[in-house]
């Protein structure tokens, strides 16, 4: 750990929202697959809002982080931030 060591858990605490993140892509995936692709079911959007606040918060996390995950922590919440932007705005034009 690089000190201070609580800017060190914060480039942890991004990578594990960016885990959660991730899975939510996935769930919110799997849903708009099961229920027929419909957006305007109130699940399917609380499960995109979680994912794309547990991005934005990871990318925030991230910016405030320090030692050899904060680059990578912050590239992948840049990434996945970028992902649900785009999938909300596709879904928004559909």
């Amino acid at each position: 750990m690089i000190e201070p060591a609580w800017r060190s858990y914060f480039a942890i605490g991004a990578i594990i929202l960016m885990g959660l993140s991730g899975l939510l892509l996935i769930a919110s995936g799997a849903w708009a697959t099961a229920s027929g692709g419909e957006p305007d079911n109130p699940v399917f959007i609380w499960i995109f809002l979680l994912g794309f606040f547990a991005a934005a918060a990871g990318l925030l996390a991230s910016l405030f982080g320090k030692g050899r995950l904060r680059w990578r922590a912050l590239a992948l919440a840049g990434v996945m931030t970028a992902l649900w932007i785009l999938w909300g705005l596709q879904l928004a034009v559909d």
